[in-house]
């Protein structure tokens, strides 16, 4: 059975603390820092809460692992080179690196409209667009175009396909 803490040095930067440490409470530090050649290890029976205070001492921003919850007035990850991947605030959020990949089996539910330059399937995967309960629409100002490099264009309908020129010119082959 562990008890209490590890070797514990007092310096005039702070405290230094090596091997296996328990706390029964809160931990206040100011800055963590593990090993260059060692990853920092923070263990929980319930969650691990990060938060962030200001002068007052009122909490201003809070991450916990666990109950996988946080607030803040934004959110933000970024990559080892200082590169936006996620970002989330009161007005929306924001998927970095140019690509967002959706790899559930159930793919992505949009609730409203969504604007992309391109939509493509995964290599050997079917590519679906569908609207279960309303109607499907795309609109492009320059047009919309569907092409197959290998197999089909397949559209289905319980009912009529329309296809509507609203400027009234000839299909082109």
């Amino acid at each position: 059975m562990r008890v209490g803490v590890g070797y514990l040095q007092v310096n005039a930067d702070g405290l230094r603390l090596e091997g296996d440490s328990d706390f029964l409470f809160h931990l206040h530090a100011q800055k963590i820092d593990s090993r260059e050649d060692s990853a920092l290890l923070v263990h929980s029976s319930e969650n691990v809460t990060l938060s962030a205070r200001n002068t007052n001492g009122d909490v201003t921003g809070s991450v916990s692992v666990g109950q996988a919850r946080s607030f803040g007035q934004h959110f933000n990850i970024s990559s080892n080179h200082d590169e936006n991947i996620f970002y989330a605030d009161g007005n929306g959020a924001i998927v970095g690196k140019g690509k967002l990949c959706v790899t559930g089996p159930e793919g992505a539910l949009f609730e409203h409209s969504v604007r992309t330059p391109l939509v493509k399937e995964v290599l050997n995967k079917e590519l679906k667009l569908e609207s279960p309960t309303c109607s499907l629409i795309m609109d492009a100002p320059k047009g919309v175009h569907a092409k197959a490099l290998a197999g089909n264009v397949d559209v289905t309908a319980n009912f009529d396909i329309l296809l509507h020129s609203t400027a009234g010119l000839e299909s082109k082959k």
